[in-house]
């Protein structure tokens, strides 16, 4: 477990009942009765797995993005995932006020008519070095239309200063477009309006407009814009070209999400998708894109016009992938992943993926680089997710393509929001050697070998990864839950599930025995009984090679050191070990392997006979 408080627990052969697991939390995760747990989502998805998200609180409040998440099937738990902090003691008392803490917000934000929301008092984790510190704050996001701009404060409750912000509009700055602008005529969606056409895509609810005088906001929509039009239905004016492209690339973006992941619309109800092209004014630049989704103060997707020398029209189909992917996550079933550090890394990492399985589905030339056409100095484009590290060095874009390897940026820097578009090169290449395949030895110096399973098989395990993640989820959460979506979708021993073993080892990831099939291990090693009742069990080894093995609880915490087992039966006596379920990992040669041990009380009720009481237990 790591400082965030990552955990997975695979249940599947335990025959748990959900309500024994959800109603023990406390009892399970040694937690007192300060900690309570909420349900706030539930839903089953086509392939009969249910899913329970579990809001974490501490003295009544909320620790922010903290979730225990259960999946079960038939009433059955199968996987428990998500963060947990495990603390007794905390000051929850406010020192400031909540205008106080409005008043310090404003100051920092920078802009006095700034469009505020409602205060919220929670328990934030705050990154300090890698770690993470948890701190009594006031929650409060702060937005603003000129210029364009959005952000998360936390005020510390005691002391009212500005301890942590991060972005709440997802910039293409760093990851730009494999645009379509020089693809050529493309089919597109029109309306009649007025005797002529416009940009509009009545069917899939996608409407491009002109935000080149946008001049304000009313109920959500920036004002001010005006409609790409046309006498026919072909758009052949040069100075439309680009918001076409943009026009273009939504509706085959929305096909993609709507025929493979069955999504209606970044919200899944069909949500109005308003585009807003040559909006650089209110950007601050013409070389961006960025996605924002505020409900009470502005949602949609606004594109630059690009810069001479540096970028043409920040348009195209991984744009519109990119972006749109943005507002999907803003609405993901857990929260939106934080804009920051590690799971603002993810949070771009998933981004560029839909991006160019977009490119793949709709099948013009699609490539394994990101940005290209759209950012003209060299190499030609912003990233790569084939070769990372082949990015522009004079422009800072050269990427990790292994976890904390060459170029990993701090994740505490306020630079990029701690790396969020730097780091997400370890997601990108995870999913490129997960679809096409590759070998060779990383900067940790693992060997590596995947086979690629195909990106029509990998983005499905990328999309139902992203949805089992946390706001706050780290680099090991998505390594956790991409194993779980493999096996939920191709099965416990299937070659997907070892590819995606295989493809986090290769960019510095997890254990490379998530790997390697348990199979060949079990005929030879056996546990029992197990469930034990007098905490004491056997191991029986049938390997003549060193065998060893350690125990860990269900957050993935060490209780026992690494112990030699001989071959044939080795007694095991866990007496100091609290009743509960428990993770045995083995290691042959190098080779590793884990089972569940399930260690139970007996509670012996003892009844008294009427005489025995009689003769000497009670007197009168």
């Amino acid at each position: 477990m790591n400082t965030y408080g990552s955990f997975v627990s695979e249940l599947e052969n335990y025959s748990i009942p959900t309500t024994e697991l959800t109603g023990s939390f406390n009892e399970w995760f040694s937690l007192d009765a300060k900690h309570t747990f909420e349900l706030v989502k539930e839903y089953t998805d086509a392939l009969g797995i249910n899913h329970q998200s579990y809001q974490h609180l501490f003295d009544g409040h909320k620790i922010d993005g903290e979730f225990i998440l259960v999946h079960s099937k038939n009433n059955i738990v199968q996987v428990v995932n998500g963060q947990i902090s495990q603390f007794k003691e905390l000051n929850t008392t406010a020192s400031v006020t909540d205008e106080d803490a409005i008043a310090a917000s404003v100051r920092h934000f920078g802009i006095e008519n700034a469009t505020i929301n409602a205060v919220e008092n929670v328990i934030a984790k705050i990154p300090v070095e890698g770690n993470a510190q948890l701190v009594f704050i006031k929650k409060i996001t702060l937005s603003s239309a000129f210029p364009l701009k959005s952000m998360v404060l936390y005020i510390d409750a005691q002391s009212g200063a500005v301890i942590n912000e991060y972005s709440k509009i997802k910039h293409a700055d760093v990851q730009g477009t494999g645009t379509t602008y020089y693809r050529n005529t493309q089919p597109i969606t029109v309306d009649s309006y007025n005797g002529q056409y416009r940009l509009k895509d009545t069917g899939r609810n996608i409407h491009t407009l002109n935000g080149t005088n946008i001049n304000g906001i009313n109920n959500g929509v920036f004002t001010g814009t005006s409609e790409y039009t046309s006498s026919s239905t072909t758009f052949n004016s040069v100075s439309a070209r680009p918001a076409v492209e943009v026009h273009w690339g939504m509706g085959k973006t929305y096909d993609y999400y709507k025929n493979i992941h069955n999504r209606n619309s970044f919200d899944g109800n069909g949500a109005i998708v308003r585009n807003y092209y040559n909006a650089g004014a209110i950007m601050g630049t013409d070389s961006n894109a960025g996605a924002i989704d505020q409900p009470d103060f502005i949602v949609g997707m606004v594109y630059g016009s690009g810069e001479a020398g540096f970028m043409t029209p920040v348009v195209g189909l991984d744009v519109a992938g990119h972006e749109y992917f943005s507002l999907s996550n803003f609405r993901s079933d857990n929260g939106d992943l934080t804009y920051q550090g590690e799971s603002g890394a993810l949070n771009e990492s998933f981004a560029d993926i839909f991006g160019t399985a977009i490119e793949f589905y709709t099948n013009l030339s699609p490539n394994w680089t990101v940005g290209e056409d759209v950012f003209t100095p060299s190499p030609g484009y912003m990233r790569s997710m084939s070769a990372p590290k082949s990015g522009s060095a004079m422009y800072g874009l050269q990427q990790p393509d292994t976890y904390k390897g060459t170029y990993w940026a701090s994740t505490t820097s306020p630079v990029d929001d701690g790396g969020v578009h730097i780091n997400s090169g370890v997601g990108n290449h995870w999913f490129y050697l997960l679809s096409v395949g590759g070998s060779g030895t990383n900067d940790i110096n693992n060997q590596y070998n995947v086979t690629g399973i195909s990106i029509q098989k990998a983005e499905k395990i990328a999309y139902r990864t992203l949805n089992m993640l946390t706001p706050n989820a780290q680099y090991i959460d998505a390594y956790n839950a991409s194993r779980i979506a493999a096996a939920d979708l191709y099965g416990a021993n299937s070659n997907e599930l070892k590819q995606v073993g295989e493809a986090w080892w290769a960019v510095g990831i997890g254990d490379r025995s998530a790997a390697v099939s348990e199979n060949e291990f079990n005929n030879n090693i056996s546990v029992y009984p197990n469930p034990t009742i007098d905490k004491i069990f056997t191991i029986n080894v049938g390997l003549s090679e060193a065998t060893t093995f350690e125990i860990y609880n269900i957050l993935g915490k060490k209780i026992r050191n690494s112990v030699s087992l001989e071959e044939g039966q080795n007694t095991i006596n866990v007496s100091e070990v609290q009743a509960g379920i428990y993770l045995l990992k083995f290691n042959v040669n190098g080779k590793s392997f884990s089972k569940k041990l399930i260690i139970k009380i007996i509670i012996r009720l003892i009844y008294l006979s009427e005489s025995r009481f009689n003769a000497g237990f009670y007197h009168k």
